[in-house]
């Protein structure tokens, strides 16, 4: 299952925008860098990774919260028209996959996810 969902944006100059968004445990292995604290995009080591997943989704998921990690990698026109032309015009899911990578990580949020009042009953 993938968890995670992509779209692409075409900018005027003709280069896109990928944007990624997903389970924060999925898509943070496909991310290189993040914006830091002061607004400037910093690498994003195996170490970072793992300590954003346990102490920040970690901590949301203790209190039953869902949570999303959103993220983006941008393409010169002519590095996404190669990208394109030589992985099948992206017509396939295994195609479209490689625009997921070097993604920036720019947010995680959390969702709160109560339990509906029915619920109760139809587990008894």
């Amino acid at each position: 299952m993938r968890k995670r969902a992509t779209t692409a944006c075409k900018n005027d100059d003709g280069s896109v925008r990928v944007y990624c968004k997903g389970a924060p445990e999925i898509v943070i292995k496909y991310c290189t860098s993040m914006i830091g604290s002061d607004g400037q995009q910093v690498a994003l080591t195996d170490d970072k990774k793992k300590q954003i997943v346990d102490q920040i989704v970690g901590g949301f998921a203790s209190e039953c919260w869902r949570t999303m990690l959103v993220s983006y990698v941008d393409y010169p026109a002519g590095d996404w028209e190669n990208l394109k032309s030589s992985n099948n015009d992206f017509k396939r899911a295994a195609d479209q996959e490689i625009v997921e990578n070097n993604l920036v990580l720019t947010a995680i949020f959390a969702l709160k996810d109560p339990l509906r009042d029915k619920v109760k009953t139809a587990i008894a």
